[in-house]
């Protein structure tokens, strides 16, 4: 997040989302610019996981409605704009 926040972003490390039956804690979350970050280790890759990961990251998107959400893989270094609100879903 360091490198994010040096080109202009203010991400928080663990920021808390909560609703009445819901409870996140996100990777990096810039209020301001209502931008999410997720960071993917080797453990994301599972199947099991991967469907958990998709239906948390959908109930992120639904409560937020972040301008943008990025997954950041570990394993391969890639990160990826998986929801844009002015293009909703782009990558699974």
């Amino acid at each position: 997040l360091n490198k994010w926040n040096r080109m202009g972003f203010k991400f928080e490390p663990n920021y808390q989302i909560h609703t009445n039956d819901f409870l996140a804690y996100l990777d990096g979350y810039d209020k301001d610019k209502n931008v999410v970050i997720e960071y993917d280790s080797k453990y994301h890759n599972r199947p099991n996981r991967q469907r958990a990961d998709l239906l948390r990251q959908e109930k992120i998107i639904d409560i937020l409605k972040p301008k943008v959400f990025w997954r950041y893989n570990a394993v391969s270094k890639e990160c990826k704009a998986v929801y844009r609100s002015d293009h909703n879903l782009i990558n699974n």
